[in-house]
């Protein structure tokens, strides 16, 4: 007889993803910027929580930031 074990995902389980964070070095003004897990994707856009700057994913790991210049913008 095959007994199979099955992981329950609780609501617990759930809020903690969504609520993970990891932080990297803005190439901008060189502070830690916090990131949503769930935002890391490589070409993505996100904002520097510090300086506002507008920076891409390069890398997930790890995580690297490149800064977008204003014409690449336009």
């Amino acid at each position: 007889m095959m007994m199979s074990s099955t992981k329950r995902t609780t609501t617990s389980d759930l809020d903690s993803r969504a609520d993970a964070v990891v932080s990297a070095q803005c190439p901008a003004c060189g502070l830690a910027t916090t990131l949503h897990a769930e935002s890391i994707a490589i070409g993505a856009e996100v904002l520097c929580s510090e300086c506002y700057a507008v920076l891409r994913i390069d890398r997930s790991k790890p995580l690297t930031l490149i800064e977008v210049e204003e014409e690449d913008l336009l």
